[in-house]
């Protein structure tokens, strides 16, 4: 009876230690194992990290490789212009391959010094009620953009219009924004312009 009490002791304690072993045993291993994925996991972000970094400076580089003329531009503060009025966008965010950047920053039109295909966009963000900009070329409408409705509620102030529009431009041709009402544009980079012409390749 002793010893089948005693065998039945050791055969329990053995069974404990062999779980308390497995137990220390898979919690090294799953150390070992999150060290080791981590370690991976750092290695990949970081190299992510890299070739992102590395593909934004070649994707910009690329960028003013293939862009001829190149403009992005914004609204500097909030101003409210009358009907008819050019609006400017002075805060020059990007110049590429325009000699007169100057007389665009203060007088709000562009002119053409390289003829061909223009990408126009411009977006305004604006509380003002049935606010509304036109593109124009040469003082012509080519597009209009209805920024906000008339509405009467006074929640929901500010609205976004955004147009796009290829405009073919030939030296000394210009392009302007302009206000269609009376109308606030809200400043500080909420109000921009883009115009860009790719090189063609013969």
């Amino acid at each position: 009876m002793h010893s089948l009490k005693a065998e039945l002791d050791i055969t329990s304690l053995t069974q404990q230690l062999k779980e308390l072993i497995e137990k220390h045993v898979n919690q090294s291993v799953s150390k070992a194992v999150n060290d080791l994925v981590e370690n991976i996991l750092d290695k990949t972000v970081q190299t992510a990290v890299d070739r992102l970094q590395t593909s934004n400076s070649v994707d910009m580089a690329t960028f003013r490789l293939e862009m001829e003329v190149a403009v992005t531009s914004c609204a500097l503060s909030s101003i409210i212009y009358n009907t008819g009025d050019i609006i400017k966008f002075s805060d020059v965010k990007l110049s590429n391959g325009i000699g007169n950047a100057n007389n665009f920053k203060s007088s709000g039109k562009f002119t053409c010094e390289k003829p061909g295909l223009y990408l126009i966009g411009a977006y305004i963000v604006s509380y003002t009620k049935g606010s509304e900009f036109h593109i124009m070329k040469n003082g012509i409408m080519v597009s209009r953009v209805y920024v906000r409705p008339p509405l009467n509620s006074s929640d929901d102030n500010h609205h976004t219009g955004t147009g796009i529009i290829a405009v073919q431009l030939d030296v000394n041709d210009t392009l302007s924004i302009k206000a269609s009402t009376t109308m606030q544009v809200q400043g500080g980079g909420y109000s921009c312009l883009t115009i860009i012409k790719e090189k063609m390749n013969l």
